[in-house]
């Protein structure tokens, strides 16, 4: 499933972007 693989990236980048914000 590649549409899942692609959601799963752009999940862990927005939580990057989070935790980043966080800091």
């Amino acid at each position: 499933h590649e549409r899942e693989q692609q959601e799963l990236e752009r999940w862990h980048n927005m939580t990057e972007e989070e935790r980043e914000a966080e800091l």
